[in-house]
C-alpha cells in the first residue's frame, strides 16, 4: 500500500545539502546521481528525466525510530556532500510499507509509519538551485499484489529470526529491489505500486493482514487513512497494470474460496480496476492487465507458501473473465512464472521468511522483462 517511487529531489550545484525528516518504523533510501553530460558522461538513465544520463555517486540507507517516544519524534538531520562540480540528483525513497504491522490488530495498537520530510538546506554560497520539473515519461506502470510485489523480506536472510522479522520486519522490506521497481527502471517507465503483504482477492491469509481484501485498499493514497482516496481522473492511466494476486487466498491453511467464489471476485476487481481509467482522462485509453502468478522456488513445494498452486485458479479466473467481457478479451493476460527452480532456485535468492531477496526479484524481473515488452511493444 504505497508508492514504489516515493521521491522528492532537486537538481543542484553545491557542495554540501542537509534535509530534516522524521519517520516511525520508516526505511529511507537515498541516492546521489551525477547527471551526464559532455564532460560527465553517465553509466544509467531515469525516467523522469527523459532518459537523460545519471550516474550514482552515492548511496545510503536511513531507519528511523522503532518506537514511539519523545526522541524519535524529533527531526533528523542529514548532510549530503558532493565529490566535484556538477549537476547532481538527490533523490529518496520510502522503501518501507505504511503498515509494518499488518492492518489488523496491529493497525489498532502502533501508529502507522509515515514519512515527514521538511526540505532541504545549502551550504555555502557556490549554491545554485534549479527546480526540479521532470520529464514525465509516457510509459506509466500500476501494479497491484500482495508481499512479492511489496518488496517484503528482500533485505533479510534464510536465518533472520521468526521473533526479528515480526517486531522489526520493516528493516528487511525493499519495494525498490522488488520486481516492480526492476521492471520499471528497465522499460524506463513510471511505476506505482500498491502491494500489501497477506493481501487476497476474496480473504487475506490470516486475519492480522485486514478485514478489506484488496479491493478495501486499493484505491487509498495512505493505506491506512480510509479517507484519503486516489483522484484516478486527475492523472492519465497507467498503460500496463500488474496484478500479483491470488495466492493468499488458497495458501497458509484455513478454509480456500470455491472456484465460482474467486473467479467471482477476480471478475470485480478487475472491472474496478479498469474504471480507474474510466472517466476524464485525456486520452482515455484502455489498459493492458497481466495477472502474473506463481514466481516461487522448489523450496517451496508441499508447504503452505507454494505460489505456483493457486496458479490455475487465477488462470481460470483470467479465462471466465475474458468470456464473459468479450470487449475487454483483448486487453487481459496471464502470465506463469514457474516454480520448478528455472527462474527463482532457491540457492542464494532467498530473503526471510520464504521470499525472494533482490536477486530472486531481478530473477523475476528478466523473466518477465520480454514478455512484457511483446505485449506493449515497448
Amino acid at each position: 500500500g504505497h508508492t514504489a517511487f516515493d521521491r522528492y529531489a532537486e537538481l543542484a550545484r553545491a557542495k554540501t545539502v542537509r534535509f530534516q525528516w522524521r519517520g516511525l518504523r520508516t526505511k529511507l533510501l537515498v541516492n546521489v546521481y551525477l547527471l551526464g553530460d559532455a564532460s560527465h558522461p553517465a553509466n544509467g538513465t531515469d525516467a523522469a528525466l527523459g532518459g537523460r544520463g545519471r550516474t550514482l555517486v552515492s548511496s545510503k540507507v536511513l531507519m528511523g525510530a522503532p518506537f514511539s517516544y519523545p526522541l524519535a519524534n524529533r527531526k533528523r538531520t542529514e548532510t549530503i556532500t558532493f565529490p566535484t562540480e556538477g549537476e547532481y540528483l538527490v533523490q529518496l525513497r520510502k522503501m518501507s510499507s505504511a503498515a509494518p504491522y499488518l492492518l489488523g490488530l496491529g493497525d489498532k495498537l502502533f501508529k502507522p509509519s509515515v514519512l515527514s520530510f521538511f526540505g532541504f538546506t545549502f551550504v555555502g554560497e557556490d549554491v545554485t538551485v534549479a527546480p526540479y520539473e521532470p520529464e514525465m515519461t509516457s510509459r506509466r506502470i500500476q501494479v497491484y499484489g500482495a508481499s512479492d510485489t511489496a518488496g517484503y523480506c528482500v533485505d533479510g536472510t534464510p536465518n533472520t529470526s521468526i521473533i526479528k522479522r515480526a517486531l522489526m520486519g520493516w528493516q528487511f522490506e525493499n519495494c525498490d529491489g522488488a520486481s516492480p521497481a526492476l521492471l520499471a527502471e528497465s522499460m524506463q517507465a513510471l511505476v506505482s505500486v500498491q502491494s500489501i503483504a497477506g493481501i487476497g482477492v476474496t480473504q487475506n491469509a490470516d486475519a492480522i493482514v485486514g478485514p478489506y481484501p484488496i479491493s478495501g485498499y486499493y484505491n487509498r493514497t495512505l493505506l491506512t487513512d480510509p479517507s484519503l482516496f486516489w483522484d484516478f481522473s486527475a492523472e492519465p492511466c497507467s498503460q500496463l497494470i500488474l496484478l500479483s494476486l491470488g495466492g493468499n487466498d488458497y495458501n497458509h491453511g484455513g478454509s480456500s474460496p470455491s472456484n465460482a467464489t474467486f473467479s467471482q471476485g477476480y471478475e470485480s476487481f478487475l472491472l474496478q480496476v479498469f474504471a480507474t481509467c474510466s472517466g476524464s482522462q485525456k486520452p482515455a485509453i484502455t489498459p493492458k492487465v497481466v495477472s502474473i502468478c506463481g514466481q516461487g522456488s522448489p523450496l517451496e513445494q508441499g508447504t503452505q507458501n507454494n505460489r505456483c498452486k493457486p496458479c490455475p485458479h487465477v488462470e481460470d479466473a483470467v479465462n471466465d473473465f475474458k468470456a464473459k467481457h468479450p470487449d475487454l478479451a483483448p486487453f487481459v493476460y496471464f502470465i506463469l512464472v514457474p516454480c520448478d527452480g528455472s527462474v527463482v532456485t532457491g540457492v542464494d535468492d532467498i530473503g526471510c521468511a520464504g521470499h525472494k531477496n533482490k536477486e530472486g526479484q531481478s530473477e523475476v524481473a528478466d523473466f518477465l522483462l520480454p514478455k512484457l515488452q511483446d505485449i506493449m511493444q515497448w
